[in-house]
């Protein structure tokens, strides 16, 4: 949200009108956050929540994109960074967001398969 302020505005807004300043959003409150929950669902399944896999030890003297690691070794992947793509990121969460919202809205359970006007 930090690169995408027009979004994080969006977002904002939607919930102040809905919700107001005076409290924070619960479960109620729901069914008008149509944006918001499509846009937190996005999220979920783009980011990887577990960026590290598990644990490993090395088993013989090896290297890793030139890098020298010894035997018994605790190594630990960085598996976020194999999920990201790069050309999607910061643009096509929310691009997402807005064709899920698109599908909840014209009753399909999925991804629209053309824009629809609500």
């Amino acid at each position: 949200m930090v690169h995408r302020q027009d979004v994080q505005q969006r977002l904002f807004d939607a919930i102040s009108s809905n919700v107001g300043v005076d409290r924070l959003p619960s479960v109620l409150d729901r069914d008008r956050l149509d944006l918001v929950e499509a846009t937190v669902l996005e999220l979920l399944r783009y980011i990887s929540h577990v960026p590290l896999g598990l644990p490993h030890y090395t088993t013989a003297d090896t290297s890793v994109a030139g890098f020298f690691v010894d035997k018994h070794i605790k190594v630990v992947a960085y598996i976020a960074s194999c999920v990201i793509n790069s050309r999607q990121c910061c643009t096509g969460i929310f691009a997402n967001a807005q064709t899920k919202l698109c599908g909840l809205k014209c009753g399909r359970h999925k991804h629209a398969p053309a824009p629809c006007k609500w």
